[in-house]
């Protein structure tokens, strides 16, 4: 039998997640991460992931009026993320962006808080600026 999660609960999940305080690090990938982790993440000698605070200011409390009509929750980032102000290498075309647990290193099952894929890829060339503009990252829970 198929359950579901009543809309309290999805606010609750999502606010659990992304207003703890703690610091969490936007990554970008070339190929997607499955919840199991995984995917290939950009590899180029400028690129690092950048650190970011899980609290209201960067992702305001999910509420009544951002809950979807289906049972879903949402919450965006309300803050330009500038993860490059001008590469100076080429990083190739990232395909999605996730919030992760760690600074650097491999990405496992407890490491993804959430994945989104671009609603379209860009090839980062050298000299481009990265960032991930105010609302372009969604984190939904159903």
């Amino acid at each position: 039998m198929a359950g579901f999660k009543g809309q309290g609960a999805c606010i609750s999940t999502l606010n659990a997640l992304l207003n703890t305080g703690a610091t969490a690090y936007w990554a970008l990938f070339t190929a997607a991460p499955t919840a199991a982790g995984g995917g290939t993440e950009v590899s180029a000698s400028d690129y690092s992931r950048l650190a970011v605070t899980l609290n209201t200011t960067n992702f305001p409390a999910a509420s009544s009026p951002s809950v979807g009509s289906s049972g879903t929750a949402s919450i965006a980032n309300a803050t330009l993320q500038t993860i490059s102000s001008g590469t100076t290498n080429n990083w190739g075309t990232v395909i999605g962006v996730a919030l992760v647990t760690i600074a650097s290193g491999a990405l496992g099952t407890s490491n993804i808080i959430y994945y989104a894929p671009l609603t379209s890829s860009r090839s980062i060339l050298t000299g481009d600026p990265v960032q991930i503009p105010i609302g372009a990252f969604i984190a939904t829970e159903a």
